[in-house]
């Protein structure tokens, strides 16, 4: 095409892209040699000496020749990108009116070829090709726009678009382009015959070239973009709706790692053996309808009764009651770190508690906290509390009933870090007559009323987070369990007796001291 050559930038062009050519079977080059020799012919291929390198591959097509493929993907990863200015199929579809009965489809061949490439940028597409006959080593570059380059649509298809700006239809015949890909749709068999003829030599001339074996010239069906399109009918191609079904991946409730761990243990196991027993599932033998007498059972309520802590616990706000944003900060400033935590409330969105906790609290502890607090303070009373802490949201909804089942200890049989918060926690998501725990995506910039109200208690823990906590400090939220003269680890049975084994004993304070003291 009589176009300006396209510029292609990359990131970093000063660090190219160098990887080694794949090993290629000889019959491999034998088939991509006769593909080469034509491209470097007709001038779409030119050797030089580039410090980029990229692989390329062959692949055998249904009637034995080769193509060949480039692969263009850390060049890809590198490339500053347009924005793609492409049309949306389904919007060109409907432009087409009910009454066109009569349509023909055009697919351009090696379209991209046709557009040039910069001199500058041509080194970006470099690879090497070993003569499989003269056993001559060499690299060779595009001068056009390669197949596999993440802005070749792009660049064509706008530049199609421009050159077929200078092309007019005749009234009742309608073109429509989806990047190299071309429609005519009419009501007429002569207009849109005619107005073939004449879009075909119109390509010619620009120096494009039409797949003859996609040629779809003057039908009364058509497959286009996937549809296929008849007089005042459009539908779905059955492959592609055959496609979803059989590509659709399962949902994974387990990863892939565990997964082969288990499959190991089931297949290659000595004492396991899988038989086929003769007993069926008594469920299928079920009919009818259940006797009115009989127990109702709702599997979604026992759900809930055997997750939540109470069953009103609820995820989304009451419509009564007050509303509070808990949020706590955990972070190291000047190498030192510094907790907090804080509780905003009101249609003023007012500081109701705050206060500095523990330097050696997590995040998670202070965000868990936090919720403590504002449990506390909706004893016996309605309320909403919102957190943006995921951590704190399981423990109230999911976790924490769990845990409490097992005596507050992890899957592996050992108290839980948090172990006397979440058992606080717990304790107090009884008290209040009604509660909803909502999360929120925190750090949003919305002016409603949750993100100013999470973004206000992130800023007030962040700050009283910097305050001195007071070893002798009273009357402050929380000072007793955080004094840092208290905030010691505590030991399970099993780590004290080793302990004990290892001559290490408690003293009168109950702090474990060692034999020379």
């Amino acid at each position: 095409m009589d176009i300006p050559p396209f510029t292609v930038t990359l990131k970093n062009p000063d660090i190219p892209v160098r990887i080694r050519q794949y090993p290629i079977s000889l019959e491999g080059q034998m088939g991509l040699k006769p593909e080469i020799d034509r491209l470097v012919s007709k001038g779409l291929l030119e050797s030089c000496m580039s410090p980029f390198n990229t692989p390329i591959l062959p692949v055998k097509k249904p009637d034995g020749t080769y193509r060949l493929v480039h692969d263009l993907r850390e060049i890809n990863k590198r490339t500053v990108a347009r924005f793609p200015v492409v049309a949306n199929p389904y919007t060109l579809l409907s432009n087409l009116g009910p009454n066109n009965c009569w349509y023909s489809v055009i697919d351009l061949k090696d379209a991209f070829w046709a557009c040039p490439l910069a001199e500058s940028s041509r080194d970006y597409f470099a690879f090497e090709w070993e003569d499989p006959e003269t056993h001559r080593r060499q690299q060779l570059r595009w001068t056009v726009l390669p197949q596999g380059f993440m802005e070749s649509p792009n660049l064509f298809g706008q530049a199609l678009e421009q050159i077929l700006q200078d092309y007019k239809t005749r009234p009742g015949v309608t073109l429509v382009q989806y990047v190299d890909d071309l429609l005519l749709a009419g009501e007429r068999k002569d207009d849109v015959r005619k107005e073939s003829i004449k879009l075909l030599n119109f390509l010619g001339l620009k120096g494009l070239k039409v797949s003859k074996a996609k040629l779809q010239f003057v039908e009364e069906e058509v497959k286009y973009l996937g549809h296929y399109l008849s007089k005042g009918e459009k539908r779905i191609d059955p492959k592609r709706v055959k496609g979803e079904f059989y590509n659709k991946k399962a949902d994974k409730w387990i990863t892939d790692s565990r997964l082969l761990k288990y499959e190991g243990i089931l297949l290659d196991s000595p004492k396991l053996t899988l038989e086929v027993m003769g007993l069926q599932n008594p469920a299928q033998f079920l009919y009818g309808e259940p006797d009115e007498k009989e127990l109702a059972h709702n599997c979604m309520t026992t759900i809930e009764e055997q997750t939540k802590i109470r069953p009103d616990l609820e995820e989304e706000e009451l419509e009564t009651g007050e509303s509070l944003f808990v949020n706590g900060s955990s972070r190291v400033i000047e190498g030192k770190r510094v907790s907090g935590y804080a509780i905003i409330g009101g249609l003023e969105l007012e500081v109701i508690e705050s206060g500095p906790l523990n330097k050696t609290w997590s995040a998670q502890a202070c965000e868990l906290y936090a919720v403590l607090r504002a449990l506390e303070r909706l004893k016996d009373t309605e309320g909403t509390i919102y957190t943006d802490s995921k951590y704190a949201f399981g423990v109230v909804h999911t976790f924490g009933k769990i845990w409490e089942k097992r005596g507050l200890m992890n899957s592996q049989g050992k108290d839980l870090i948090h172990q006397e918060l979440i058992k606080r926690v717990l304790i107090a998501l009884r008290k209040p007559k009604k509660i909803a725990v909502v999360h929120l995506r925190g750090h949003q910039r919305g002016i409603d009323f949750r993100s100013r109200g999470n973004n206000a208690a992130d800023q007030e823990a962040k700050k009283v987070a910097l305050m001195i906590i007071r070893q002798k400090e009273k009357g402050g939220p929380g000072t007793e369990s955080l004094d840092e003269e208290k905030a010691e680890y505590r030991f399970t049975k099993t780590e004290e007796q080793r302990l004990s084994q290892m001559g290490i004993c408690k003293d009168q304070d109950g702090k474990w001291k060692l034999s020379d003291g």
